[in-house]
């Protein structure tokens, strides 16, 4: 077996930067997704707060899987409260030969975090943009909205324009003027939720405000609402759309679902999971006017098939550097 491979943030630039790279991971988190579905994955999490190694500060080993073919474990650090997106060297995974368990790769996963993110948020607009899409509307301006974008590039073929809010204009701005480039289609700018909603086919909520910034009676007849992270769909997603989520178990701590499950008001037949969407054994519209909220929690393992899929471009490429820990 050769020295495990270590993949920095600037071996994987080329991969980040290309657009078309969104394809590829779609395809690979599908099919990790499927496999977990069907129990053909095990994952373990593991997260240790007692053990402080400076102030406010735990590490978290967790995101393991294995199903044959794929092994490794996502490792990072955060102080209290959340991840620090800033601080260096703090968020990778580490792959392991299936058969062995020796050291194959560590993989920066902090730059393919946002790719991973809109790459599982394109599974399931691969299968929920209605027909004939053309216009996006993005709620959010950071890193996350920028793989949503990109994934609905890639999975919408008719899509003319988005339009992209955030609470702070110059961020806006920003946004529009990179993914303008970057993309090759026109992105505005809008001031409210509100313009960036109206009309819009696909709508992606890549914001943590904490509380709802969208209202439903915005979305238009058919639209599809991608909703991630720490983003909050109002009560009245409750009452008539139609929900799709990355597991069943992703919703029971997830509001305003969690209180409807406790309540019973909000049942298991109530949502699609996304693997019964890909395998095509639910139907999530009953008609075609029915909006869709897919509801983006994180499934364990896509860090690890993340990395495995980068890593795997790496051989292809002859990127990265071969290191020995017993030399």
């Amino acid at each position: 077996m050769p020295n495990p491979l270590l993949l920095s943030e600037a071996d994987l630039e080329p991969l980040v930067r290309d657009p078309s790279s969104m394809d590829s991971a779609i395809d690979a988190l599908e099919l990790a997704t499927v496999r977990y579905y069907q129990g053909r994955v095990r994952e373990r999490g593991f997260v240790d707060e007692t053990q402080e190694l400076s102030p406010n500060t735990v590490v978290q080993l967790s995101f393991a899987a294995d199903d044959g073919q794929v092994c490794g474990y996502q490792m990072f650090a955060e102080a209290s409260g959340g991840m620090d997106p800033t601080l260096p060297d703090a968020r990778f995974v580490t792959l392991l030969d299936p058969a062995t368990r020796q050291l194959r790769a560590l993989v920066d996963y902090r730059s393919l975090s946002p790719l991973r993110v809109g790459a599982t948020g394109g599974i399931g607009l691969r299968h929920l943009a209605p027909p004939g899409a053309r216009i996006a509307g993005i709620l959010g301006s950071a890193q996350q909205a920028r793989g949503q974008l990109q994934a609905i590039a890639r999975t919408v073929p008719d899509l003319e324009r988005a339009r992209v809010y955030s609470l702070t204009a110059q961020h806006r701005e920003a946004f529009a003027r990179e993914m303008t480039a970057w993309l090759e289609i026109p992105v505005e700018p809008v001031a409210t939720a509100r313009e960036a909603t109206e009309g819009a086919d696909v709508i992606a909520v890549a914001n943590a405000s904490g509380g709802p910034i969208l209202d439903l009676a915005w979305v238009k007849p058919g639209g599809v609402v991608v909703s991630i992270g720490g983003s909050r769909m109002p009560d009245a997603v409750l009452q008539g759309s139609r929900v799709v989520a990355s597991t069943w178990d992703r919703l029971v701590n997830r509001e305003p679902y969690a209180s409807a499950i406790k309540a019973g008001t909000f049942r298991r037949a109530d949502a699609v999971e996304l693997a019964e969407l890909t395998l095509g054994s639910a139907t999530v519209r009953r008609a075609p006017e029915d909006v869709v909220i897919f509801e983006l929690g994180v499934i364990n393992i896509w860090a690890v098939a993340t990395a495995e899929w980068a890593y795997q471009w790496a051989l292809k490429q002859g990127v990265g550097t071969r290191f020995s820990l017993s030399e």
